[in-house]
Formats: structure tokens, sequence, C-alpha cells
């Protein structure tokens, strides 16, 4: 979502730009430290102690690019003495690492304006404090509608890579009515010249090899200019997986030319012939599309390519789409078919591939990620968004796969670009909403996500730094999701940028350089190094916290076992301050300490939102739990059947021989009338006996996978919210019986009562599970504790402060504006 169309034409917001009120007139408030500190602005009693300075220039005799130590803000408290506060150092202009952009300011306040929100100043705008809002009409439903594009009615794909109509021309837009969901107003019309030259397929595939890593900025470019995107799409060759039509990729080109030869008149594509895939340039996304009862059967089958044949058609057809305007979405195991025919297009196409986009693929871990990086030696662009298997948790995995893989000499340097699946709330009005919180579907009331996603960056930004990897500058689609994180006003590129020089300052102790500067310096004086460390960890803090501290409350956020030190995380390994840590788990023995990082990760694999587990499942069932290590191993096993499975009838053998059953039987040895009844030779539906060779008895492991596979994901899956609305029904009738037995009278003692309650709590907890499996409620945590970072609160609190700063707040009686209360800052 671009935050910059919230601008007025004079290039300003709707609303004040909080940031410069507080570093201009509110300086106390202000999260970094003001340039020009005032007494008009609040800040003028900045202080430095003796220690403080010295160290200072010891440590600016050689590191001149590190700026000033911790300065403080005496403030003064009318009897009450006085008080530290603690700001965010301010920016160093000679390290600049382009975390930034040049209207930084703008572009967070605009985050925070009504792109999923009304507006403050209008008529129609929720209450702020109101339990249960209210209906939305007009605009405002419009816009909070935009969460579920492009599954809303004539979506206009307007991002970048995905399926668009063609450019228009003036008389089209003349003779024709506007056309839904899609561009048919001529904007501008572009000179013929330009128009042929981007028609060239090579230069379409040099923009994307430049740009195809960096998802924010194919979205400027989109936006900018449509005709050029349009172009790039005609060079790509698109997988759509709604539609499973895999363009002939899952075919090698003996396939297709024996195909072409003996192909039927009406299984042809328009040209006459099947089309060979022959672009370097692929995409494979999962955008839902609208389809009308005319296009159905032509969009079921593949017009482009080779018929699927035998039990693959079969999985297809009977999935086609229903003859209305409906979503197609296709069933749990249609897609575990597409999984397979996805490993096969690697593994024939694989070497050919120069860059691959990834867009809402199911059924994709890392594990697989792993698996079919081995078949691309040759890409240079990888892009991977918003796969509903890879969540934020597996940042560090997946970084690690890309690492492993440009770490092989044979493979052409890969870069990548990576958008976590995002999660977004149900819907506003709806009854289990509780907010959106981006990087976790429900909060269970266990993690503040802000600092947990600050620990798995801690060692995200570490990697990608050490292995020339740009995720986090501007234009990126990892930069692009955390900006769509509920992340405090302003914070996130002080957190990244606090991360990068935690890492400068760490690889100048490691490596013995770090900016022209030797670690010898920093090891002739500890007292130096330890100050300009915990310096660094403080600004992290500071940024996460996203205002001015006290430093005495800052000082015990950041000390645990009798002084400052880093405390490793028994699990990832991370070296972090005891802020990132519970209190419970820092005085654990040292392999069982865990970060808030590791805890974020955990819960994120074990959530049930939307059959996570069910899916996650799917892929155990697919690769056997992980025996299977390689996509050809997957693709070209076999296995010999056993004598059990022979005999039991409901194995389906002949779905998963090699041979077929005319093959077995042919190749059998003659025998006699009376001994073909045998058991040793042919057993139930003429099945290879125990005296037939092994050769008869062979199935493929896909098959047998596959066929595990889609029998789970139909059961559990496609059927799987019929089942959780009968245990809900189920729980609820427990629950009105435990009720009434309490009401009545028949809990005579306080342990029966304890008892009734607490059963009652345990069965009202498995019905939120339950919802928020089938995805319309989101989970609760023990006394529907809320601790994460969600949107509905930050955008709460902008608007207060915003009310307060205007005079426009009401007097309700005793309440506190948010940032004024007396707590931490």
């Amino acid at each position: 979502m671009d935050n910059s169309q919230d601008l007025r034409d004079s290039g300003d917001l709707p609303h004040p730009n909080l940031i410069q009120v507080h570093a201009n007139t509110d300086q106390p408030m202000s999260l970094t430290e003001p340039e020009h500190p005032s007494e008009q602005g609040g800040a003028s009693n900045l202080q430095q102690s003796p220690e403080e300075s010295d160290t200072e220039n010891s440590a600016a005799e050689d590191l001149e690019t590190f700026g000033s130590l911790t300065h403080a803000e005496l403030e003064k408290r009318f009897g009450a003495g006085y008080r530290l506060l603690l700001f965010y150092r301010k920016g160093l202009e000679t390290l600049d690492y382009g975390l930034a952009r040049a209207n930084e300011d703008v572009y967070e306040c605009a985050k925070m304006n009504i792109l999923r929100h009304p507006r403050t100043d209008d008529y129609r705008c929720l209450e702020d404090d109101a339990a249960s809002p209210g209906p939305i009409e007009g605009m405002n439903e419009d816009l909070l509608r935009l969460a579920n594009y492009p599954h809303i009615e004539n979506p206009v794909m307007s991002a970048p890579l995905l399926p668009r109509r063609g450019p228009t021309c003036s008389m089209d837009n003349i003779q024709q009515k506007p056309n839904g969901g899609h561009f048919s107003k001529l904007v501008h019309e572009q000179p013929p010249a330009m128009t042929q030259v981007f028609q060239i397929p090579e230069l379409c595939t040099r923009l994307m090899l430049e740009l195809g890593h960096r998802w924010d900025d194919l979205s400027n470019l989109s936006r900018t200019c449509q005709m050029v995107m349009f172009a790039i799409n005609e060079a790509s060759t698109r997988v759509d997986l709604t539609r499973g039509n895999f363009m002939n990729l899952d075919h090698s080109d003996e396939e297709l030319s024996e195909a072409n030869e003996s192909a039927a008149l009406e299984n042809i594509g328009a040209d006459g012939t099947f089309k060979k895939p022959g672009s370097g340039f692929v995409i494979i996304s999962n955008v839902r599309i609208i389809r009308s009862v005319d296009s159905v059967v032509a969009n079921i089958s593949n017009a482009t390519g080779v018929a699927d044949k035998g039990k693959t058609k079969a999985n297809h057809s009977s999935d086609r789409a229903s003859p209305k305007m409906t979503w197609c979405k296709p069933s749990a195991g249609r897609r575990i078919v597409d999984t397979y025919r996805l490993l096969r297009s690697f593994h024939l196409r694989g070497p050919h591939m120069k860059i691959l986009h990834l867009h809402s693929v199911p059924n994709f871990d890392v594990p697989l990620l792993e698996k079919c990086l081995k078949h691309l030696p040759n890409l240079e662009v990888l892009g991977i968004h918003n796969c509903e298997l890879l969540h934020f948790g597996c940042t560090v995995p997946l970084l690690k796969a890309i690492i492993h893989h440009n770490d092989n000499e044979k493979n052409k340097f890969l870069r990548a670009d990576f958008s976590p699946r995002y999660y977004f709330g149900p819907d506003l009005n709806s009854e289990g909403r509780r907010g959106e919180y981006g990087v976790i579907p429900s909060d269970l009331g266990l993690i503040e996500t802000r600092r947990a996603m600050t620990a798995v960056l801690s060692t995200a930004v570490q990697l990608a730094l050490q292995n020339n990897i740009d995720w986090f500058t501007p234009g990126t689609g990892m930069r692009q999701y955390l900006e769509r994180i509920p992340f405090a006003l302003g914070s996130l590129s002080s957190i990244l940028e606090a991360l990068y020089r935690i890492h400068d300052f760490e690889s100048c102790l490691r490596n013995g350089a770090s900016n022209g500067l030797p670690a010898a310096v920093y090891n002739q004086c500890h007292d130096s190094r330890d100050a300009v460390r915990r310096d660094l960890y403080n600004d992290l803090v500071i940024a996460v916290e996203s205002k001015v501290m006290r430093k005495d409350v800052l000082f015990n956020l950041m000390t645990a076992r009798n002084g400052f030190r880093l405390v490793k995380c028994g699990y990832c390994q991370a070296e972090l301050p005891a802020y990132f840590f519970t209190e419970e788990s820092v005085h654990r023995p040292e392999q069982d300490v865990e970060c808030a990082g590791c805890q974020l990760c955990s819960q994120l694999d074990q959530q049930v939102d939307s059959f996570f587990q069910e899916k996650k499942e799917v892929m155990n069932h697919l690769f056997d739990k992980g025996k299977i290590k390689t996509v050809e191993e997957f693709l070209h096993a076999k296995r010999t059947a056993t004598a059990e499975e022979l005999k039991n009838a409901r194995f389906p053998f002949w779905a998963l021989a090699v041979k077929t059953k005319e093959e077995v039987q042919a190749n059998a040895p003659e025998v006699q009338a009376e001994e073909a009844e045998d058991p040793g030779f042919f057993v139930l539906d003429g099945r290879p006996g125990p005296k037939q060779p092994d050769e008869a008895k062979e199935i493929w492991v896909w098959r047998e996978r596959i066929k595990q596979a889609t029998i789970y994901a139909q059961r559990n899956i496609d059927r799987g919210a019929e089942k959780a609305h009968s245990r809900i029904d189920e729980y609820r009738q427990q629950i009105e019986l435990l009720d009434a037995e309490y009401n009545d009278g028949h809990c005579v003692d306080f342990e029966m009562r304890r008892n009734n309650r607490d059963t009652i709590e345990r069965l009202e907890g498995l019905v939120w599970a339950e919802r928020a499996r089938c995805g319309t409620a989101q989970m609760r945590g023990h006394g529907a504790t809320n601790v994460a970072a969600n949107w509905d609160d930050e955008i709460r609190k902008c608007h207060h402060v915003l009310r307060s700063k205007a005079g426009l707040s009401q007097n309700n009686g005793s309440q506190v504006l948010w940032g004024y209360s007396d707590s931490v800052w």
C-alpha cells in the first residue's frame, strides 16, 4: 500500500507532522536527540557526566565517526526532585547507511493516516475509545476493504507483476464503456518509438535483472509507467496456480514434440501446436480472479499446454469453478498436485531460469526451497513474497539457505528478496477481531512483537551484511513488509540504523578494521569499548520503545546477572541485552536461555490459525517427514510393495504402480489354467503375488506421497471447517450444561465450583481455537491479555496526540493522553 497517496497536492499531510512537532516544540517527547536543543523546545538542560565526557573523548580520538555518547536531559519535577532522560543519539552525517528516505518523516506520518482507518476530522470517523465500533460506509468502508485486495469485486491489478490488461488507445475509450477492474482511461499517449523499444524481450529481462530483487521499487515502477510493466509481463512466463496452468514448464521438449505429432485438433493451442516455454523469467503466482460462465471451461483447460493425463486430469476436472461470478479457490488436494508439477518444472527447466518470482505459493517452505535451489544454478534474481508457510520466523533460515546457495562456486550469485506472510486481522466489525498485528495472526498475550522482531532482525542484519545481501534499504520487499508492521511512529529506520551500527562496531572488534579503523584501539581500552557497546545497545532499546527513556529505567532493562552484559540465546546463539529476554529465561541454564525472537518463531510455528498446522502436516506427508532429501528422490524413487500391502484391498496398488496391469500380466510366466488361481502368482484384482519378481511390484514414491497427502488434506483442510463448526457446537452445548449446573446450585462446595469454572474456561479456549482455525476469530491468551503491537492501538495513540495538539481533547474526566503517562518514558 502506497502511503504517499495520502499526501495533498502541496506535498504536505492532511494532519501535523508529529515527528517534526516533537523535534521542534516538544523535544522531551522526541525519539532522537534534538539537533538544536532550546528552552522553547523543552530540552535546554542537556547534561553529560564527567565520566561520559572522558570516555567520549577517548573514543573520539580513534573513532571520529562514532559521534557523541549518550546525552541526558535533566528534567526537573516540581516537588519531586529531578530525573535524567536519555535520547536516541542524533544521526551521524559521516555514516549514512541509506536506511531513511529523503522525506522519511512525511512517509512515516502518512502510515499513521487513514489508509486503514477513517480520517480524524471526518464526521464518519469511528470513535477511538468505542469497545464495539458501529457500522461503516462510504469511503471508509472501501478503504478497509483494501485489506482483502485483490479478492474484492473488480480489482484493478496495479501491483507489480500481477496480471493486467494491455495498454488502451484513445479510440477504445471513446467507443467502449469502461471495463470494471481495469485501467480503461488513457492518461497519456506514449510515442510509437517508445512502445516499440519496450517490446524487445531482452530489454525487459535486463530491467528485471536490475530491479527484480527489489519488490517495492517494482511497485514504484508499475505506478510510474504502466506500459513498461505491461511489457515486462509480456516477456515473462506466468504460471497461474489458481487455474493450474504451468505453461508447459512441467513437460520436457521431447514430450511436447511427441504431443505435437499426435495431438488432436481440439487439444492444441491457438497456433496449432503445444507451445514450448522459452523465457528465463518465470512468475509463479496465486492471484485469484473472477470467472464468468463463458470462461469457466476455457480457463480450466490448459489452452497453451499439454492436456493433463490420467489421475492428474481427474484431479483438475473435480475442481472446476462453479458457473457463477464467484472466486475460484482450488481445493487443498488440487494444490498438492500443483506442488508436484512445480517440482517437476524446476527439475526440467531449472537450469534455464534466470529470474524467478514466487507470489503466494502454497505448500512451499524453507526445506522445499533448499531442495529447489539445487536445480537453479543459473538463477540470478529470486523474489519470494507472501507465501502462506513462510512467516517472519522463517527469515533467518531462508537467509541461510540463500547464503548456502551462493557459497557454491558452481552457482551464480543470487540476489534474493523476501516478504514474509502478512497477517490481516478479521473484518473490523467481526466479533472475533482484536486487532491487526501483521507479524502474527493472534495475540496470545505472551510476546511483545516489536521487541521480538528486533531480536530476529539482529541476526538477520548481521547475516545479510556479512554476505552482501540487501534486504533492509527502502525499495526491498523485506523493508516494505517491515513498514507494514505496527512499529511506533518514526522508529523503524532508527531500529535498523542501530542494528547496522552494532554490526559495524562488532565487525571492527572481530575483523580488525571497519571504516578504516583498527580494532586494536578498542582492545587497549576496555572502558571505552564497553561504554561504546552499551551506548549502541541503548540506542537500540530506545528505538524499539520509540520514546526518550528514563536513565534508571533503561539501566534496569539492560542489566542482568549483576551488571550490563550481553546474554547469549541458547537457541539462535544471538548475544543481546537482558531487555530481549524474560527474567525467567535469563536465569535458566545457559543452553535453555531463550530470547524473545526465538519465542516469536516458536509461536508462529505452533499457530493454529487458518489450518496452519494442517498445511505443515501436508508437507510432512509429501516428503515423508524429511526422509526425502532431494527433488530427484521425490520424482524418480521407487519402492517394492510389501506382501501385506498387496493383499490389502484398500491399498491402491494400481494407482501407484510403475507398470500397468496389462504389462504385469503380459510379463508373467505362462501358467496352466489351474495354476492361474494360485495366490502365488496373482492376488485380489490381478496384483502380482509372491512368486512374481520385484519389478512387477514396484510403485512410484511420488504417487504414494501425493495420494497420502491428498487424503489428509481433503479430510482436514477441505472439510476441516465443517468439522470445526461441529466441534464448536459440541463445546457450546457442554458450556450451557455446566452453566446450568452452576446456576442451579448443584455445585455444593468450593472445589466443585472451581472445577466447573475452570472447565468452562478451557472449553471457551477451545471454541476460540476452532474459530481461529477457520479464520473467523483470533486466538486469545489467558485473561485476554493484550501484549502485541497492533495497528488499532498505534492509530489511536496518534489520534489522541493530534487532538491534544489541536486543542480538540474533550474533558471526559480523568484520562491519560498517549505518550504523557508517568511510565518508562
